[in-house]
């Protein structure tokens, strides 16, 4: 890593916006009209809830859609929390360990990440639920990541209208619970790999809007010199990425955590990569632009089917193409600027593909150029996501008075 590398990074670090405030969430004031909304249509007030965790105390592309969904509908004018997981690690743990404890509630508030955030042990937890909303009187509530059909069912239950948002592909054993929802709940995919595969294993059919991603947050100069691998967790093909960086000695990797890890197969991960010496580790860091400035080449090596990509086209928006493994929504999330390699394919064709881009300047500008393209299509850009989510909420709302007036 560079000076000016070490420079930017420790200063991100600083400057964290995730680290974790004690705010009122009580007194967040009521969000402005933007200029570029329709003031014919009133704002929202929208739960956005999953079973996971939230930041700070786990980061991912759930995650980072989520807070970029929020604050640009909070842009337009409407109000939006959180309701998610909460897990006992860290400061933010013990407090809210402390608070549900103490005061004998179900849900801990913070505004840790500038939005005010429900924390719960369980957020389908119909108790909890309820809490919630008589605390914020939600308009209408997005389900999402873990638990979705589960929370769903669980706002039915207390007549609040719900939309579901797949983000992943983990279908196992739903298929009974889905038909049981309310037949008016809307379904969001965030691929068309999603799509088929909730047809599929569901029976349900829904809309494609992809995983939000403001431009400007993550575009940076291109001219990095590091093959980039983010959240080196097992599933997501650390063994790979160590292999080809013993196999690849004269090629700088950088190796970016997002999940929190632990264990002793993270700590021997650690380790392995602090014997190879073109090896740079970080924590996690907030502002990825710090991570894209230094990426020559994006490397995804899944073992598991991701749902979507998010790494992949944050980085596609400076023109950084990736190497990825041919699974899930990878292959629609590169396109054609990267290359596709079989999940199942031995590290040395990995380590071919790689040297094929590093080694061509010609090649990699080509994908450079392709990947820059593929970022730039309509369905991409984040105003026409956010309008397509925005009509989704309100038909949403639509049907379910409708249905109270004809009931």
């Amino acid at each position: 890593m560079t000076d000016q590398d070490s420079r930017n990074t420790e200063r991100l670090r600083q400057d964290d916006p995730m680290k974790t405030m004690d705010h009122d969430a009580d007194r967040q004031p009521p969000p402005e009209k933007s200029q570029g909304s329709d003031s014919r249509k009133p704002g929202l007030k929208i739960l956005f809830a999953t079973a996971h965790p939230h930041l700070p105390q786990i980061a991912g592309g759930l995650q980072s859609s989520t807070q970029e969904t929020m604050r640009l509908l909070t842009e337009r004018g409407h109000e939006t929390r959180l309701l998610c997981g909460l897990t006992g690690a860290g400061l933010l743990g013990l407090r809210h360990r402390l608070t549900l404890k103490l005061r004998r509630r179900h849900i801990g508030i913070d505004k840790a990440t500038g939005q005010v955030t429900y924390r719960v042990w369980h957020s389908a937890d119909p108790a909890a639920l309820a809490e919630v909303r008589d605390h914020f009187h939600p308009d209408v509530v997005v389900a999402q990541g873990g638990g979705a059909v589960r929370l769903a069912s669980a706002c039915g239950a207390l007549d609040l209208p719900a939309m579901i948002h797949f983000r992943n592909v983990e279908f196992a054993g739903l298929r009974a619970e889905v038909a049981a929802l309310d037949p008016a709940t809307i379904f969001i995919s965030n691929s068309n790999f999603t799509r088929t595969r909730a047809r599929a294993d569901l029976g349900v059919d829904s809309r494609v809007i992809y995983p939000v991603i403001d431009a400007a947050t993550y575009r940076v100069l291109p001219g990095g010199s590091h093959c980039v691998f983010v959240n080196p967790h097992p599933s997501k093909g650390i063994a790979i990425a160590l292999e080809l960086a013993k196999a690849c000695p004269d090629i700088p990797f950088l190796i970016v955590e997002a999940w929190t890890l632990d264990g002793p197969e993270h700590s021997a991960n650690r380790q392995r990569a602090a014997a190879l010496r073109n090896i740079t580790w970080l924590r996690r860091i907030a502002d990825m632009r710090v991570v894209y400035a230094q990426a020559r080449l994006i490397l995804v090596p899944s073992r598991w089917e991701e749902a979507f990509g998010r790494v992949v086209a944050e980085a596609q928006v400076s023109g950084i193409p990736a190497i990825v493994s041919d699974i899930g929504g990878l292959p629609e999330a590169v396109g054609p600027g990267g290359i596709r390699v079989s999940p199942t394919a031995p590290v040395e064709t990995w380590r071919k593909a790689l040297r094929r881009v590093w080694d061509d300047p010609t090649e990699q500008a080509r994908l450079a150029t392709a990947a820059l393209r593929h970022a730039g299509r309509a369905e991409m850009a984040a105003s026409a996501q956010i309008d397509a989510l925005e009509n989704a909420l309100y038909e949403r709302i639509g049907t379910a008075k409708a249905m109270a007036v004809g009931g």
